[in-house]
């Protein structure tokens, strides 16, 4: 049986480095270093990008299973609803399906899906949920595709109540919540997504910390004071952390505040999936952070 399956299209930023983009990526290779012991990953990937992500899971040892794109697509990608942040954004645009998931991986004691261009649709959620006695989390990133190869935050969107049925956990930015439940408040927004369906969500605000919600007591968690951080994979380090908080049972408080500290650590790092996640490190800030998380 597999502890963690993550699914999400593999991606790279265009830069001189090829800065590795897929928050599915990080996710599972967060799990891998945190000693999750069985951890796979399913996602497409074109032929080019193959070899440099077989060599990732290898040196991580999580087992994976790449579905084949014809080609790599060159999507210039506005990071923001107001599109002051661009990058080239480089992955296979292809829709995984429910074909596309081997029988094996279906028994997982949880299954993370984040996609990185809508790659994860309601279909594949509702199969999973029907086909396998998984805990799902989902990390939604609504992105559209313009006609002009430009990928932008989609405004005025809901998500479907059945999709929030079906999974255990959601878990979104702040700009993300708005965009899901048009409220600006953080507490009024993860209070819908679990009004919606969701058994729970979280709301992570940057510098400001989350807020996570259970559907009776909302936690408000810290974030870690770091001088300086990335932004890449830093939700999907807290969502895998997260979830292999609660695959141990453990309390709420402590899941947010052990992934609030993990995140602090990649934030730190290098881009890239060499970061170093040190148990004793991630335990002392884990305990600063318990201190000041707040249940109302």
């Amino acid at each position: 049986m597999y502890d963690i399956v993550v699914i999400g299209n593999p991606a790279y930023y265009e830069n001189e480095t090829m800065e590795l983009a897929s928050g599915a990526v990080y996710a599972a290779i967060t799990a891998s270093k945190l000693g999750v012991e069985n951890v796979a990953f399913i996602g497409a990937v074109a032929n080019d990008m193959r070899h440099q992500l077989v060599q990732i899971f290898d040196d991580h040892d999580i087992e994976f299973f790449l579905i084949d794109s014809t080609e790599t697509n060159r999507l210039l990608v506005s990071l923001d609803i107001q599109g002051t942040r661009f990058a080239n954004l480089v992955g296979a645009r292809r829709e995984i399906g429910i074909r596309d998931i081997p029988d094996e991986f279906m028994n997982a004691k949880a299954i993370l899906l984040s996609p990185v261009l809508r790659e994860v649709h309601t279909e594949l959620i509702e199969w999973l949920s029907d086909s396998s006695d998984s805990m799902i989390f989902l990390d939604p990133r609504f992105r559209r595709i313009r006609e002009d190869s430009r990928v932008r935050l989609m405004g005025n969107h809901r998500v479907v109540e059945e999709v929030l049925s079906l999974i255990d956990l959601v878990k979104t930015n702040r700009l993300e919540s708005m965009i899901i439940t048009g409220e600006e408040d953080p507490f009024l927004a993860v209070e819908m997504l679990v009004e919606s369906g969701s058994d729970m969500a979280i709301v992570t605000l940057s510098e400001e910390g989350s807020i996570a919600f259970d559907g009776k007591d909302f936690y408000r968690i810290p974030a870690f004071r770091i001088k300086k951080g990335n932004e890449i994979g830093i939700g999907d380090s807290y969502l895998s952390s997260f979830a292999a908080m609660m695959l141990e049972e453990r309390p709420i408080a402590e899941c947010g505040a052990f992934a609030s500290a993990v995140a602090s650590i990649v934030a730190e790092s290098t881009v890239g999936p060499d970061f170093i996640l040190e148990r004793k490190e991630i335990q002392r800030r884990t305990d600063i952070l318990l201190e000041g998380i707040t249940v109302r």
